[in-house]
């Protein structure tokens, strides 16, 4: 395991724990604010009063339903509807949103703290990656949710300043109330601003850390790996390549053996001293070619007229017609080189008279 690894363990399970907590948190404000524009509230022990301004000016700018509540106290809001500020339904669409993301990022949260150890950090990036994933998304839904509350807050203050306080009514005091019930929002939007920025460091410090973690699966993957085998084919079982090939035995093979082909000669059907095509194998180097003499030839052309000549009157012995002499067809002796025993020429020079 890489060095910086026994920082990392207890910095995710501080990311986890209080990511569990944010997220059981805001799903508790995400139900409450569902339950609110559903018309599931009641207000029957709530009187109209000053304690009671800021609660009641809070649900009908932020969270009030299509639904009429019978039992709501009679205030007039009606200087608040008048300002441009954010939809009791966009804050419906958000509670939905944070509901959603704060379940996965519960999951997500618990999920990091139980897997980023030494043993599962094979699959520990996995699971790393969609926690901040969720964790700058939901940071990014904070901003903006904050930036408009911000902007509501605006809006209610400077109608607040153009109001002199000589003149100031009971309905200009619910502006103070709606003023209060626009910060309050912007704060719980940025989480207290602090839990903000401590959410965006946790995202960033454990992505910094997810290289590290695929460099060390990349290299060790849980063993030595130094020369980057895949997993299921690793050193320790993958048996020895035969790289020289003195395990391997080729099998004969003789369709590239070197053969001779004699092709077959036109004879007549009805002789059967007709010639059979034969395929003879020939080795891939041929032998020197062997040089006979003069003399020997002469012998083997000597030996060959009497072999025929033998034949010749062999045939004709079987031949009983009287007073017919059996015709000799031997042929004539082959004669004698006149170059064989010549004389070795005298020199021009020994027969020149100027010898």
């Amino acid at each position: 395991m890489y060095s910086s690894f026994k920082y990392l363990r207890p910095i995710v399970v501080f990311a986890g724990v209080i990511g569990m907590l944010q997220s059981l948190l805001w799903i508790a404000f995400a139900i409450t604010a569902l339950t609110a524009y559903y018309c599931h509230m009641t207000f029957e022990n709530v009187a109209s009063s000053v304690g009671t301004l800021f609660e009641l000016t809070f649900f009908h700018v932020y969270f009030r339903g299509p639904c009429d509540l019978p039992d709501f106290p009679p205030l007039d809001l009606t200087i608040v509807d008048n300002l441009p500020l954010l939809e009791p339904i966009d804050v419906h669409a958000m509670a939905w949103a944070y509901l959603i993301i704060s379940f996965f990022w519960l999951i997500s949260s618990l999920t990091i703290v139980l897997t980023c150890k030494e043993e599962y950090v094979k699959y520990a990036n996995i699971f790393l990656f969609i926690w901040i994933f969720l964790t700058l998304g939901t940071s990014v839904v904070d901003m903006a949710l904050g930036i408009l509350f911000g902007l509501d807050y605006g809006t209610i203050m400077e109608a607040a300043h153009n109001v002199p306080l000589a003149g100031a009514t009971v309905n200009h005091a619910i502006l103070l109330g709606a003023q209060a019930s626009a910060g309050v929002l912007m704060g719980v939007a940025f989480r207290g601003f602090l839990l903000w920025l401590i959410n965006i460091a946790l995202a960033l410090y454990i992505f910094t850390h997810t290289f590290k973690i695929a460099d060390h699966n990349r290299m060790k993957s849980g063993i030595d790996n130094a020369s980057f085998a895949h997993d299921p084919h690793s050193m320790k079982t993958d048996k020895p390549i035969d790289a020289y090939g003195f395990n391997s035995t080729r099998p004969v093979s003789t369709w590239q053996t070197p053969s001779t082909f004699h092709p077959e000669r036109h004879h007549d059907d009805r002789d059967y001293r007709r010639p059979i095509t034969t395929y003879e194998l020939q080795p891939t180097q041929q032998p020197p070619p062997v040089t006979r003499r003069r003399d020997d030839d002469v012998i083997l052309r000597r030996d060959a007229a009497a072999s025929v000549a033998r034949e010749i009157n062999h045939r004709n012995s079987f031949r009983n017609e009287p007073g017919v002499p059996a015709p000799d067809y031997s042929p004539p002796m082959p004669r004698s080189n006149p170059y064989e025993n010549r004389p070795a020429l005298k020199s021009a020079m020994r027969s020149s008279r100027y010898q």
